[in-house]
């Protein structure tokens, strides 16, 4: 009797541990939406005429994005590019548990109990093909520029694994610049038809 009860508690002790650390060192969610950086929010040189739908459209496809829609009407450009990416996939950790010894030597009678806890799936983790979806729109505002972009990985079945705001620096710079140069090019082209008048 005594044996048992102590065994019980004893299980039961190491059964709440189990469960605690289960709640702590469970999957993350996916990640929450950080801030766009400053740097997606710009506004031509007075000297530039106003950005056009057709321009952003233009600068988008050139980076290999597939212009979705492009609303001259409210300034706005969706478009979306894709591209083969490799996915870690972190399993939750498993507890396991282990183990109890019973037995007897010299004419006499010993018990023990070895207990120890660990965590499978504390690794890496699977490594595992999928896809990167990146969902940009671009809204323009006579020389007013501003840039979102949405980023999300889904697995080889289809189900979505990760998820982040891609507003940032690196991207909305590059995008900056690209479509700083297609708006010089346009005042460029402007200047002969000024001077013929």
């Amino acid at each position: 009797m005594f044996l048992a009860r102590h065994m019980s508690l004893l299980v039961m002790l190491v059964l709440a541990i189990m469960l605690a650390g289960c709640q702590t060192n469970a999957s993350p969610p996916l990640a929450a939406q950080s801030a766009p950086h400053a740097s997606c929010d710009w506004a031509l040189p007075d000297s530039f005429s106003p950005m056009t739908v057709a321009q952003v459209a233009a600068a988008l496809e050139s980076e290999g994005f597939e212009v979705r829609a492009a609303e001259s009407g409210i300034g706005l450009v969706s478009a979306e590019r894709s591209s083969p990416t490799v996915y870690y996939d972190r399993h939750t950790p498993r507890p396991s548990l282990g183990g109890f010894v019973l037995g007897g030597s010299g004419g006499g009678f010993s018990s023990g109990v070895g207990i120890s806890v660990g965590m499978d799936g504390m690794g890496r983790g699977e490594r595992e093909d999928a896809t990167l979806i990146e969902q940009v729109s671009v809204r323009v505002n006579g020389r007013q520029v501003q840039v979102r972009r949405d980023m999300r990985t889904f697995g080889w079945r289809g189900e979505l694994k990760a998820s982040r705001d891609g507003s940032d620096a690196v991207f909305c710079q590059s995008l900056r610049s690209l479509l700083t140069k297609q708006a010089a090019a346009a005042l460029v082209e402007q200047v002969p038809a000024l001077q013929r008048q």
